[in-house]
């Protein structure tokens, strides 16, 4: 799944959200699969999400963003966080990747705005209202099944996307009301948030300006577990190979 918007100067106080999951490409592609499997397919599994934060002004000026990645599903806030992270368009460019590893159902009723990007964009005042400081770009690893269960990612922590984001998805209308199902940009406040957005978003100003790097995950989110011991594995192999050389050495001694 990939996705681009362009964002407005009026739009970066924290107080509008993308959406990553798409619906619509998801059902493209099941329209691929033979039509015997197509009802089949229950779950969507998400491995790597890469967002990538371009600005539309020239490099050198001081301009500090930070950025969420959420599980828009959750009623506690503080939970729904997957990882956060800050950068600086000083250099033109930002990149974030976060591994997931997490299976969705198809049936979720919010699986539009499952797993939404939040940002807040600290030179607010940069440019006049109208003009668009930066775009972000975001590309989805993921899977289609039919069970939770039938996924796995073996021996692999991680899962990276290295190619660019094309092709792109064009979005026609960046400001859009709950009621619209296809779109991928929403105001933070029609989800029922009380007070106001923009004070709730952590911000915090850095100093380094990283071309790329990863987002921290949050402590209790752990990469999944190796499906097996190489250890054991390793001990159990040399048993078979010492059991075999002893019946080889028995029958030689018989000759």
């Amino acid at each position: 799944m990939t996705g681009e918007i362009q964002v407005k100067i009026e739009e970066v106080n924290g107080s509008v959200a993308l959406s990553t999951v798409d619906r619509q490409q998801i059902q493209k592609r099941i329209k691929t699969f033979p039509e015997k499997d197509q009802k089949k397919v229950k779950y969507v599994h998400i491995s790597t999400c890469q967002i990538l934060i371009k600005s539309t002004f020239i490099q050198g000026i001081d301009s500090p963003l930070t950025l969420i990645l959420r599980d828009n599903r959750f009623m506690d806030r503080e939970k729904s966080i997957i990882a956060q992270g800050n950068g600086n368009l000083r250099m033109g460019k930002i990149k974030f990747d976060v591994n997931l590893q997490i299976g969705l159902s198809l049936q979720d009723a919010l699986l539009d705005r499952s797993i939404i990007i939040e940002y807040r964009f600290l030179n607010d005042k940069m440019m006049k209202q109208g003009n668009h400081p930066f775009s972000v770009s975001y590309r989805i690893n993921y899977a289609l099944s039919n069970s939770h269960h039938s996924i796995e990612f073996r021996h692999k922590d991680r899962i990276c996307i290295d190619e660019l984001f094309a092709p792109f998805v064009s979005l026609q209308s960046p400001i859009i009301q709950m009621d619209e199902e296809k779109s991928k940009l929403f105001r933070l406040e029609d989800e029922g948030t009380s007070g106001s957005t923009s004070q709730k978003f952590p911000v915090q100003q850095i100093n380094s300006v990283p071309r790329s790097f990863s987002m921290k995950l949050k402590d209790d989110i752990k990469p999944p577990a190796l499906m097996y011991d190489e250890t054991k594995e390793f001990e159990k192999m040399k048993e078979i190979i010492s059991e075999i050389n002893g019946k080889v050495n028995s029958i030689n001694n018989k000759l």
